[in-house]
């Protein structure tokens, strides 16, 4: 069972590795802030791991996306250090089906999963960005002297067919419990808050649609734990899960709804946005366990790519949609596992079709409480 220190312990474990196992590369300078999150897997207070790492603030706009599969769409930390973890969990089944050991995963019967007692635990150095944001600021004057209450605000905007922001002064400028897109660098983006991205994860695990063809359960955050920012316990519980209440349908017995703890440290992440840091880092920082280096990114693509340069292997991130499906691909046919479609499977799109009973539960989640979530062009998951 985790408790309060734990979760102490695990947040300072995060930024300690932050600040001495990462390198300075991509990380803010004097006037710069930005996010830090991680993944971590844990058996107990002496026997736990940071499986990924990444920072980032930044999203593409909708008219910079491609179909190539090359870009990194959505750079905010949360999504990055889920990426990393998603490359860490294919290091880890090459090395199980290598003869390796995995100090946290099984195979058993021709599928993976998390040994028993091993627990996924998400860091994030600040409150999600999106609807668990959106919180009362804290007064700290006599109740007599208080002005009119506020809350603190986000840049996300309501998704069309969600109730949009009446945007009136104090606790009215935002609505609640509406799915919301980042802001992007000029342009819209597609990319749904990572409030909204870690409520998904809550319903139908980390893993996502690929992996599903590994593993035989979904990889559910066991909690989620906050650095020392603005926080509201009932607001982030709302946004993660309580929203949801009434919506979800008998998913079947392989997912279920889950609500994890979510616990805020006292933990204090010095390259957060304060009032010495006011611009946005451009870069982000990945990072997996048995990666070799850290990695950058900048506008979706490793830093430093020159123009000429950005449509070549050697551009890309290892986390991109293109690199986690080689990466696949390639242990799918070193494992010889077999995959049942009604399509021939080329593409990236139609590995994910054919993760059968995961598109069935998407679906259903699809039909009431996410019923708005922004469809994918089929366009920009063709490649192959």
């Amino acid at each position: 069972m985790t408790t309060p220190s734990d979760f102490e312990k695990i947040a300072s474990a995060c930024i300690q590795h932050y600040e001495s196992a990462l390198k300075k590369k991509g990380k803010p300078h004097e006037k710069e802030w930005t996010l830090l999150s991680a993944i971590i897997l844990w058996h107990n207070e002496e026997n736990f791991t940071i499986a990924s790492m990444a920072t980032g603030t930044k999203c593409l706009g909708e008219v910079e996306l491609n179909d190539k599969g090359n870009l990194i769409h959505d750079s905010h930390a949360e999504v990055l250090s889920r990426r990393a973890f998603l490359r860490y969990l294919y290091d880890e089944i090459e090395r199980i089906n290598d003869g390796g050991i995995s100090k946290y995963i099984d195979f058993k019967s021709g599928k993976f999963r998390l040994k028993d007692n091993t627990k996924v635990i998400m860091f994030c150095s600040r409150t999600p960005c999106g609807d668990a944001s959106i919180i009362p600021k804290q007064e700290e004057e006599p109740e007599a002297k208080r002005p009119k209450l506020d809350i603190h605000r986000t840049g996300a905007k309501c998704v069309p067919g969600e109730p949009m922001d009446e945007r009136a002064s104090g606790m009215g400028y935002h609505v609640t419990c509406s799915l919301r897109t980042k802001p992007g660098r000029g342009h819209p983006t597609r990319s749904l808050s990572c409030s909204d991205k870690i409520a998904k994860w809550c319903l139908i695990g980390l893993q996502g649609a690929i992996m599903m063809h590994f593993f035989d359960l979904p990889l559910y955050i066991h909690a989620i734990v906050l650095g020392n920012c603005p926080f509201n316990q009932e607001c982030a519980e709302r946004a993660l899960f309580k929203r949801f209440d009434g919506k979800i349908p008998n998913l079947g017995k392989v997912y279920n709804k889950i609500e994890p703890i979510i616990y805020k440290t006292n933990t204090q992440f010095n390259h957060q946005q304060m009032n010495n840091r006011t611009v946005a880092c451009g870069a982000a920082i990945i990072w997996w366990k048995s990666c070799k280096d850290q990695q950058v990114c900048v506008n979706g693509l490793k830093q430093g790519v020159s123009k000429k340069a950005k449509d070549s292997p050697k551009s890309r991130c290892s986390v991109c949609k293109l690199e986690l499906f080689s990466t696949a691909q390639r242990l799918i046919s070193k494992l010889k596992l077999k995959i049942e479609s009604n399509e021939i499977l080329k593409t990236y799109e139609s590995y994910k079709q054919a993760s059968v009973e995961y598109q069935r539960v998407w679906t259903l989640l699809r039909e009431d409480a996410l019923k708005n979530w922004p469809r994918t062009d089929r366009k920009l998951n063709s490649f192959s």
